[in-house]
């Protein structure tokens, strides 16, 4: 004992026993006593992003320390920390730690470690990393969520952000981005350069080329038209191409690529419509009605436009005249007045149901609801506006001679020459004179206004087969005016101006010509006198009532006919044009 450690000795040897000590032997090899080995011990590993970590335990800077790892690569510092590094996420190596010391035997241990998971490779294991998804960020000292490299305050809980710089924490801050603007009223609290969003697009409008329109923000080419909806956002001459051919509208003659070209199509931008008869603001292709500017649908397709169709959407209905929510094509009382559709003159009028006297205008409405001929009496004079010839103003009705005086304030009603105070017929003109022939009419009544006109012809030398060879004067005369109440019967003198031949008789001559003697008629002197009733069917030629017409002519006929001779052909076509002639007049 007592050697030292790494020291080399040589021995000798002596004997001792009673007699003495013996000399000394040779000296042996030389010996180096060594002490112990020194075995590492660890800590328990600690796992970085790379690698890991661990403690030597029993450290001893006496001894020379060396380490090696199954991967990666390993250092052992002058405190015995063994970093080991070069791992990937969750891969494990064994570090060996060995000891030596001159004199002493040499140690080693091992010990095994795991590379941390750094989901965002910022070199924080993500056990460590308040943020293991952001590179930027690892620590989060205040715990207010934001991580200390992009917290203004990372030791403010209550604040993270301060925008406009000025040491207050936009949490604190009323005006955060220092626009002078307070954050209540500012749409953009953290911007300074913007602190309205009129539209509400999202972008100020300070930055914004349509503050007033959500869908634009940008003109790109400042042609006033955003550039969500030009087609040419860099082209200033152009914003549109609505056919789509990659010419503009401004340069394109024929904007929709319809055909017709822009200058004659009402509709350039749509290529499915160039014209509009109608000027409804519809294209005639879509409009259902093209012709009609009220009308452009037709949705049920019953022919009822939709504004007009009280049920566009039934094919069956269009009309509703009373508003009870009942077509008329179902309802049994169209218009609602409790008069049903079958017995009612007029189903779609709920002031009328009635028309007695079937003149198409309602009883209600109707001044003179029995009287055809009259229906209204604007001025209320009792007299309906139809024969009434002033029938606006109530002071007058009548205007016998037709010269726009009334007859209450003309002193001559039938202008006949005669003042009405010595006049026995003073509404009608009752007496007419034409080639030497005066006719005279006396009415029924001093209130009648039959008046006479007339028209005179020579009957012819000839004229078969009734007055055949005889001559006389032919009388077409009318009467217009009278009561259209009754029919009027008047007495008619004719003075032809001469005495006809004897033997004389008055013939009244019929629509087909056909002369037959005038019942009753009298022939004195150059006067014909006989009677005539309004619609009499026999001697009356018009049939409406108040109004007679009644062609005749006196002529002596020959009692023995006479044999007619042989006429050369164109005396016979004269006779014909004559007897034409003759049968016109009495048409007329």
């Amino acid at each position: 004992t007592g050697l030292t450690n790494g020291t080399a000795y040589t021995f000798t040897v002596t004997a001792t026993n009673s007699v003495g000590t013996s000399a000394a032997s040779s000296a042996s090899s030389a010996v180096t006593p060594t002490g112990s080995a020194l075995t590492p011990t660890f800590a328990t590993p600690t796992s970085t992003a790379d690698g890991f970590t661990v403690q030597v335990s029993n450290y001893d800077g006496a001894y020379t320390w060396a380490v090696s790892t199954t991967a990666g690569s390993a250092t052992i510092s002058n405190a015995g920390l063994v970093t080991v590094t070069g791992l990937t996420a969750r891969q494990s190596a064994t570090v060996t730690v060995t000891t030596t010391r001159t004199g002493y035997a040499s140690g080693s241990a091992s010990a095994i470690g795991r590379a941390a998971i750094d989901t965002d490779g910022d070199g924080v294991p993500d056990s460590e990393d308040a943020f293991p998804n952001n590179p930027n960020e690892s620590a989060d000292t205040d715990g207010d969520g934001v991580g200390d490299n992009a917290d203004a305050f990372p030791n403010d809980a209550s604040e993270s952000v301060d925008t406009d710089g000025d040491g207050i924490g936009n949490n604190a801050d009323t005006d955060s981005d220092g626009d002078g603007v307070p954050d209540a009223e500012d749409a953009f609290p953290y911007d300074a350069t913007e602190s309205a969003d009129s539209d509400g697009d999202g972008v100020g409008d300070n930055a914004d080329a349509f503050p007033n329109d959500a869908t634009e923000s940008a003109d790109s080419d400042g042609d006033g038209v955003g550039d969500n909806a030009d087609a040419f956002p860099n082209d200033a001459s152009e914003s549109a191409d609505t056919d789509g051919d990659g010419i503009g509208n401004n340069a394109d003659d024929d904007d929709d690529g319809d055909g017709v070209a822009d200058p004659d199509d009402l509709f350039p931008n749509d290529p499915n419509e160039s014209a509009d008869s109608d000027g409804d603001g519809v294209g005639d292709n879509a409009d259902a009605f093209p012709n009609n500017p009220s009308e452009s649908a037709d949705t049920d397709g019953d022919g009822v436009g939709d504004n007009a169709d009280a049920f566009p959407n039934d094919a069956s209905e269009s009309a509703d005249t009373d508003g009870d929510g009942i077509g008329n094509n179902a309802d049994t009382d169209s218009d609602g007045d409790g008069v049903p559709d079958a017995e009612d003159a007029f189903p779609y009028d709920a002031t009328e149901s009635a028309d007695s006297d079937g003149d198409g205008v309602g009883d209600n409405a109707d001044v003179s609801p029995n009287d055809p001929t009259e229906s209204a009496d604007a001025d209320g004079d009792g007299v309906g506006d139809d024969a009434d010839a002033f029938p606006n103003d109530a002071s007058e009705s009548a205007d016998t001679d037709g010269d726009g005086i009334g007859n209450n304030a003309d002193p001559d009603d039938d202008n006949d020459g005669i003042p009405d105070v010595d006049d026995a017929y003073p509404n009608a003109v009752t007496v007419a004179t034409a080639s030497g022939v005066t006719l005279q009419t006396t009415p029924p009544s001093e209130y009648s206004s039959c008046t006479v006109t007339m028209a005179v012809s020579v009957v012819p030398d000839r004229y078969a087969p009734v007055a055949e060879g005889g001559t006389g004067v032919g009388v077409d005369f009318s009467l217009s005016g009278c009561s259209t109440a009754a029919p009027e019967t008047l007495t008619i003198e004719i003075d032809l101006g001469a005495a006809p031949a004897e033997g004389s008789v008055a013939y009244k001559i019929d629509a087909d010509g056909v002369w037959t003697a005038i019942p009753g008629a009298t022939i004195n002197g150059s006067v014909v006198t006989y009677s005539i009733t309004d619609n009499d069917g026999v001697l009356d030629q018009n049939g409406e009532l108040g109004k007679i017409r009644d062609p005749m002519t006196v002529a002596r006929p020959y009692s023995t006919p006479l044999t007619v001779p042989t006429l050369p052909g164109t005396l016979l076509g004269l006779l014909a044009l004559v007897m034409a002639g003759l049968g016109w007049r009495r048409l007329v």
